[in-house]
């Protein structure tokens, strides 16, 4: 704190070089981190080298503005991914054996972490770190009853017989559609006996 303090106004009066504040914070931490989780520290340094880092930088880039709300964010997403490695390593599992099921359990004695852990396992299935979450579509009968109809045809469902044009109404040019023109002299025939009938 006093540090940051001393190293701002140094900046300010240009006795230091100016330095990214945002990476460094970042980084100063994921050290913190990593010490205290050794067996993650890899996955945790590639998550933020990757993932983290870019895109706090993007939108200070983007945005402008202070950092303290990027590094809160970051630091949040650290111990997230932290604390969730080593409960599954508590578990007994890595992270490419971790299913739906444990993340849905973490997420239960966790609640206000979704958006977090789901950053960090997405980044994970990514980068074929972890298995990717299976998605199924919900069911409903019209989409039950398409995926039969193009699969095997049944009989036993009404159909509608071909929709067949009616001769009186054809239109009056019937050179918009054919270009022969015994073809349309036919045409133009059997839609004037239409008419006077």
């Amino acid at each position: 704190m006093i540090a940051d303090y001393l190293r701002g106004l140094l900046f300010a009066y240009q006795v230091l070089p100016e330095r990214d504040e945002l990476s460094a914070r970042i980084t100063r931490h994921l050290d913190r981190v990593t010490t205290r989780h050794l067996d993650h520290a890899v996955l945790l340094r590639s998550y933020v080298r990757w993932s983290l880092l870019p895109r706090a930088r993007r939108h200070q880039r983007l945005r402008g503005g202070g950092v303290k709300h990027r590094i809160r964010w970051a630091y949040t997403r650290i111990n997230i991914a932290a604390d969730f490695l080593t409960t599954m390593a508590v578990l007994g599992l890595s992270l490419s054996e971790v299913t739906q099921h444990q993340v849905d359990a973490w997420l239960a004695g966790n609640p206000g972490t979704r958006h977090e852990v789901r950053d960090f396992v997405v980044w994970a299935h990514r980068r074929h770190h972890a298995r990717g979450p299976r998605r199924r579509r919900p069911r409903t009968a019209s989409s039950d009853l398409g995926a039969h109809a193009r699969t095997a045809p049944d009989h036993r469902l009404p159909v509608a017989p071909p929709r067949r044009h009616r001769l009186d109404r054809l239109p009056r040019s019937p050179r918009r559609w054919c270009s022969e023109p015994s073809v349309n002299a036919h045409f133009e025939e059997i839609r004037l006996q239409g008419i006077t009938e």
